[in-house]
């Protein structure tokens, strides 16, 4: 195997002299950047750490009141950089993102919106990048999706302190006045599981869910749920008992409340602490199973929900 030689053996052999007598008149190095036609990165990230939006500005966004932490984000690089405006222009046009950051100096974009929207963006981006201008277009990559969680629960149970210790936030009182969708949670009033009147829209909104939790306080008095209300919601039902440091607390008492309810597994964290929350997040983790039309119908002849094993 022959030797590999160095810039100054090469620039050597070439002028028949010794590197050093040539530095000066003789030799002269320019160095040129031919930036190819590649897309080298296509990625979605679903909720990230709060620290990632912060970090990245997209915490204040570009016009006020603007805040895009718990959103999903589309990463593009590309190169000729120019290509990054291209690109904004294609996924603006196709699917409901936004614009969270552009360099049209060094070939980034992120994109920001709904987990979906992202992906259908970032995919129409490649597609008319690799097909159309004839760039080298990487894969679409993606972080592992969670499941999307539903809450319910009395007032000032947690549900909305719980949706923002999920996704890394600070935690700030806000009354949940309305259903809240978001990418991975859905969280809903408390005068909804209080009031039979409107108690219905919780068997509604639950099948825009993966799984369904009911929350209850550590502190609570009494329970608002009766026994097995799996019965009502073709999605699995988990307990999540929160303030557990209260002084007040009889986790036993709630506990088997939830049990009778038909929650299992149930989880005790603290949203201050942030105490079970890795729990929940590792219980989130994946897309759920899915099964066929006859799967399903066999599960069911065996008394089994689609999924049970």
């Amino acid at each position: 195997m022959k030797q590999r030689l160095t810039r100054e053996e090469f620039l050597e052999y070439i002028f028949s002299e010794n590197y050093e007598a040539l530095q000066g008149d003789k030799l002269r190095l320019v160095r040129i950047r031919i930036p190819g036609s590649e897309v080298s990165l296509a990625h979605l990230i679903g909720v990230s750490d709060s620290e990632v939006y912060k970090n990245l500005g997209l915490h204040i966004g570009v016009h006020l009141g603007e805040d895009h932490t718990g959103e999903s984000l589309g990463l593009l690089q590309f190169t000729p950089w120019e290509g990054a405006v291209v690109a904004a222009d294609i996924a603006t046009k196709v699917a409901n993102v936004e614009i969270g950051f552009m360099d049209r100096f060094n070939g980034s974009l992120i994109l920001t919106g709904e987990r979906e929207n992202i992906k259908i963006a970032l995919q129409e981006v490649l597609d008319y990048f690799g097909n159309t201008l004839k760039f080298g277009a990487c894969e679409l990559t993606e972080n592992k999706k969670m499941k999307r969680l539903f809450l319910m629960g009395r007032s000032e149970s947690g549900k909305t302190s719980l949706t923002q210790a999920l996704k890394g936030e600070e935690l700030h009182y806000h009354k949940t006045q309305y259903t809240n969708t978001a990418e991975d949670t859905i969280d809903t009033p408390g005068e909804y599981a209080e009031s039979k009147n409107v108690g219905v829209a919780l068997a509604c909104f639950s099948f825009e869910a993966d799984i369904i939790a009911i929350v209850m306080a550590a502190d609570e008095p009494f329970s608002v749920f009766e026994a097995n209300c799996q019965c009502f919601v073709n999605r699995p039902l988990i307990g999540i008992i929160t303030k557990i440091d209260s002084p007040y607390a009889n986790i036993p008492m709630v506990r088997q409340w939830l049990a009778n309810s038909g929650c299992d597994p149930i989880f005790e964290v603290n949203n201050v602490t942030k105490e079970g929350i890795p729990e929940i997040m590792e219980y989130l983790q994946g897309d759920p199973e899915k099964i066929t039309l006859e799967q399903a119908i066999e599960k069911q002849s065996r008394g089994l929900n689609a999924w049970e094993e």
